[in-house]
C-alpha cells in the first residue's frame, strides 16, 4: 500500500493517479510514435527524411519547454497550466487533421511538443514534492503507459484502416481530453521552496543541492539514451533474424505493457528494501534481456529478451526520478528530468544507427548495456552521498 501523509498534500492517491494520467498525456506522442509515423506515411506519403524531421520537430518543442520549466513551473497554478497544455495539444492535433502541408504539419508538431513537454515537466514538479518519490514516480510511470499501450493496439488495427491519419489524430485528441479531466485533482501549487524549513535546507546544502540533483538527472539521461538506442531498432532486429512482421508487432506491444508493469512493481517496492538493491537487480535484468536479444534465434527468445529489457525501463526511471527528487531540496531541478528523457531519445537512436553501420546489432546492444551500467554507477554514487549528508 502507498503510505498516506497527513502533512504533504501531494501524497494522496488521487494526486498520484491524476499525475500519472496527465503524464500519460505528456508521453502520448512518444508512446505511440511508431504507429503515428506509420499512419502518417501511409496517408500522406512523406519520405523518410520528412518523417524524421517531423519527429524531430516534436522533440525540439518538447525539449525546449522542458528545459525552461525551471523558470516557470513553480510560478503558476498547476491545474490551470495542465488544462492550458491539454487545450494546446488538442488544438495542434485537430489542426493537423485539416492540412496536408508539410511545413504546416512541421510547425504543428513543434507546437504539440511544447504542450506535451509542458505536461510532462509539470508532473515531474508535482511528484517531486512527494515524501515517497520512488513510489509516486513508479505509479506515475506505470499509469502513463496505459493510454499509449491501448492506442498502439488500436491505431494500426482499427483506426488507420477505417479513418487513416485523420482518424488517428481525432482519437489522440479525444484521449488527451479524457486524460485532461484529471487536472481537477492536481494541487494548485507545490510545497518545496515555499516554507522556511525548505529554504533552510537549501542554504545548508547549497553545493549538494545543485550537484546531486544534476548527477541524478545524468543517471536518468544516460540510462534512457541506452534504452532508446535499442528500442528504436528492436523491430529491425527481429526482421534481421527472420521473424514474421506480425509476430514482432505482437511481441513489442505486449512488452510495452510489461514496461508499464515495471513502474507499478517499483511503486509497490518503494524503499522497502532500500534503493540500491532493487536498482542493481533491475540493471542486471536489463543486461540479461540485452544479452538474450543479442543471441536469440526464435520468437520465444526475442519475446523474453524484449520483455526483460522493457520491464527494466519504468522500474529504473522510478528510482532515478525518486532519488533526484529527494536530493533536489528546492524542488526546481527535478523538472529537468523531462528534458533529460527527450535529449536521451534524440542521442540514443542517432548513436545506435551509427553503431549499426559499423558493428552491427551486437555493438548497438553492447552500447545500451554500457549506458545502463554507467547509469547504475552514477546512481549508487548519488545515493551514497545522499546518505552521508543526512
Amino acid at each position: 500500500m502507498i503510505r498516506r501523509s497527513t502533512e504533504n498534500p501531494i501524497d494522496k492517491i488521487s494526486v498520484y493517479v491524476a499525475a500519472g494520467l496527465i503524464s500519460g498525456g505528456g508521453a502520448l506522442m512518444f508512446n505511440v510514435m511508431p504507429a503515428f509515423v506509420g499512419a502518417m506515411a501511409q496517408t500522406l506519403a512523406y519520405d523518410e527524411s520528412e518523417l524524421g524531421d517531423i519527429v524531430a520537430a516534436f522533440n525540439v518543442g518538447f525539449t525546449a519547454v522542458a528545459l525552461c520549466a525551471v523558470f516557470w513551473v513553480r510560478k503558476i497554478n498547476w491545474r490551470i497550466a495542465a488544462m492550458l497544455a491539454i487545450i494546446l495539444a488538442v488544438a495542434g492535433l485537430l489542426a493537423m487533421s485539416q492540412t496536408a502541408s508539410y511545413s504546416t504539419i512541421l510547425l504543428l508538431m513543434g507546437t504539440v511538443g511544447l504542450a506535451m513537454g509542458g505536461l510532462y515537466a509539470l508532473v515531474m514538479a508535482v511528484l517531486g514534492d512527494s515524501d515517497n518519490p520512488d513510489r509516486a514516480f513508479g505509479l506515475k510511470l506505470g499509469l502513463e503507459t496505459l493510454p499509449g499501450a491501448a492506442l498502439l493496439f488500436l491505431i494500426p488495427a482499427l483506426i488507420v484502416p477505417v479513418a487513416g491519419f485523420s482518424g488517428t489524430l481525432y482519437v489522440m485528441a479525444a484521449t488527451l481530453i479524457l486524460l485532461g479531466t484529471a487536472s481537477f485533482f492536481l494541487p494548485s501549487h507545490g510545497v518545496k521552496g515555499r516554507d522556511s524549513k525548505s529554504a533552510d535546507n537549501t542554504n545548508q546544502h547549497k553545493t549538494g543541492s545543485v550537484i546531486l540533483p544534476l548527477l541524478g538527472l545524468a543517471a536518468s539521461l544516460v540510462f534512457f539514451t541506452g534504452i532508446t538506442a535499442s528500442w528504436a531498432f528492436l523491430e529491425l532486429l527481429g526482421q534481421a533474424k527472420g521473424l514474421a512482421h506480425e509476430s514482432i508487432g505482437s511481441v513489442l506491444a505486449i512488452a510495452f505493457v510489461i514496461c508499464g508493469v515495471g513502474g507499478f512493481v517499483a511503486a509497490a517496492l518503494g524503499d522497502r528494501y532500500g534503493r540500491q538493491l532493487p536498482v542493481m537487480g533491475i540493471i542486471l535484468i536489463n543486461c540479461a534481456g540485452l544479452a538474450i536479444l543479442a543471441t536469440f534465434s526464435e520468437i520465444a527468445g526475442y519475446a523474453v529478451g524484449a520483455s526483460l529489457f522493457l520491464f527494466s525501463v519504468n522500474f529504473t526511471l522510478a528510482y532515478t526520478f525518486g532519488l533526484t527528487a529527494e536530493v533536489d531540496v528546492g524542488g526546481r531541478l527535478v523538472v529537468l528530468s523531462a528534458a533529460g528523457l527527450s535529449v536521451g531519445a534524440i542521442i540514443g537512436p542517432a548513436a545506435a544507427g551509427r553503431l549499426l553501420e559499423t558493428g552491427g546489432y551486437s555493438m548497438m546492444l553492447t552500447f545500451s548495456a554500457s549506458c545502463s551500467l554507467v547509469a547504475l554507477l552514477i546512481y549508487l554514487f548519488v545515493d551514497n552521498l545522499n546518505k552521508q549528508r543526512k
